[in-house]
Parts: structure tokens; sequence; C-alpha cells
């Protein structure tokens, strides 16, 4: 089994959980091998012992994420927003994410309860930097009246409407625009992105953007929700009705995805139709 490690903390706890089962002789993941999404998630993987696949190319059977935002309904969710340590290079792989999210087998989106809301606020775009006033230019055109447009500053990532004298560059030598969906007639209220598809669509078609932390119901299979009472499980078939369908579908699979067993083989069927119906859609063969 190949295992994909995104970057954050939560993807972290998974990587350490595999750490444990590894040592474990009668676990069956003695052939367990992991590719990261990052240099952050690689160096803790190294850390724990985890055997790292470094191909290029390589398809991960099950790929682990973790969202700063995830909106129920419509679903999509938002990486990348906050950088708490940006001279270290502390930045989410955007887009080594994403292409290890078309090649996963399955792709499990994790996030805490709190985290669980309307998308709003900033989404984070990386650019060009040889370009990067004709994207903010034409990212401004095409949000005007429902985002402003940010270069992010090298300062602790903290958000300035030009990034000043110093703004913050990626590892991989690129800006970071923060499209921030803003509040209307005073409000201290921030808009929700209600067409995640289409702002994706527009995003991307960009001229200079090179990865954003923007992603749909299409790149994701399943949902993992932490809280006071445990991880909720919950396929996408189930996002869609909202908020509590977010956080409390599947809630018997508590403290590591256990349950009861009872009708668990009907939650089985419903997971793994949604996963094939997403896999095939994120690998463009879908009917």
């Amino acid at each position: 089994m190949v295992v994909g490690l995104g970057a954050g903390p939560g993807a972290q706890l998974v990587t350490q959980q595999l750490a444990l089962r590894l040592k474990d002789p009668d676990d069956g993941l003695a052939s367990l091998s992991c590719v990261a999404a990052s240099a952050d998630a690689g160096a803790c993987a190294a850390r724990l012992g985890l055997p790292l696949n470094t191909e290029a190319g390589v398809a991960p059977d099950i790929l682990f994420i973790e969202a700063d935002l995830l909106q129920p309904d419509p679903l999509g969710m938002v990486k990348g927003r906050w950088v708490k340590n940006a001279k270290a290079g502390a930045w989410d792989a955007l887009a080594q994410e994403k292409e290890l999210a078309a090649r996963a087998g399955q792709v499990v989106a994790l996030v805490h309860e709190r985290d669980v809301a309307p998308l709003s606020g900033a989404v984070p775009v990386e650019v060009d930097p040889a370009c990067w006033e004709e994207a903010y230019e034409e990212l401004d055109d095409l949000f005007v009246g429902d985002a402003e447009i940010w270069r992010r500053a090298a300062e602790g990532g903290l958000l300035m409407n030009d990034g000043g004298e110093a703004p913050y560059v990626t590892p991989r030598g690129n800006y970071i625009l923060d499209v921030i969906f803003e509040a209307r007639d005073g409000s201290d209220e921030r808009l929700p992105c209600h067409d995640v598809d289409a702002a994706v669509a527009s995003i991307e078609a960009t001229q200079g953007v090179v990865a954003h932390g923007l992603w749909t119901r299409r790149a994701v299979d399943l949902v993992a929700v932490a809280g006071e009472q445990g991880i909720s499980m919950c396929p996408l078939e189930e996002a869609d009705g909202g908020e509590q369908n977010v956080r409390e579908s599947y809630a018997g699979w508590t403290q590591g995805g256990q349950s009861d067993g009872e009708g668990q083989d009907e939650e089985s069927d419903v997971v793994d139709a949604d996963v094939q119906a997403n896999r095939a859609e994120r690998r463009g063969d879908a009917p």
C-alpha cells in the first residue's frame, strides 16, 4: 500500500499513527510505503521511520490532506490560508498535493469541526512573480464587488494589500495573492463563495496562476471531521446535505473509525460507489 501524506498538523497525526502501526508485525502494513506532498511531510515521515517512495509519478492508494476550512454545501475546501512560519518556508505545497490527488485512488480530507463553516475569507493563489501584477488585475476584475486581492507579505505571512517591499516568496520562487471574500454594506461578516466550481475555473484561467488553495467536491472522496466526540467519517454523497450531515453523518465511526457494525455493509457500499465516481471524474474517464 502507498499512502500519500499531505501538509499540516492533522496529516502529521496520520503519519504518527502509521508509524505506530508499522511497528506491529501483526498489523499487515509490512509493505507500506509513503509519498510526501511537501518537504515537511517527508521529513516527519522519515523521522518516524516510515519508508518513503520518491519515484516520479507515484499513485498513492490513499491520500490524506488537511483543510484550513471546509464548506459543506456546496462542498468546497481551502488550503494554505495561514503561514505561521513563512521565513522557514512553511508553505503548504498546493500544487504537489493536487498532483497527488489527481493520481490517488482515494482522497480523505481532514478538518476540525470548528473549521466547518461557509467558505469565506482568504483563498490563496500562487502566481508567477514575472506577471503577478497582471494576475492581480485580472483576479480583481473577476471578483469585483465580492473580493479584495492582497499580495501576501513575508513578515509572518501577514496579509497586506501589496506585500510592501518584502512579499512572501514560496519555496518555488512565486508570490501569493490572497483572494479575500469581503463584507458588504459595512458588515463584519465575510461573504461566502457560493459557486466553488466557477471560482476555481476563473482562478485557473488567470494568466500567471501556478496553483491555488481552493478544492472542489470532485477532488475529495471522504471527509473526516474531528471534534470532542471523536472522528466522524462522511462520504461526499452525504456531505452535500449541509453542515449537520458533515458533522454528524457516520457519527458512530468514532475513535479511529470504529463502529458497532450495524449498517456497516450498506455504508461501505455508499462510500465505495462515491469514491469510484469521484476517482473517475478526477482522472477524466467519467462516462
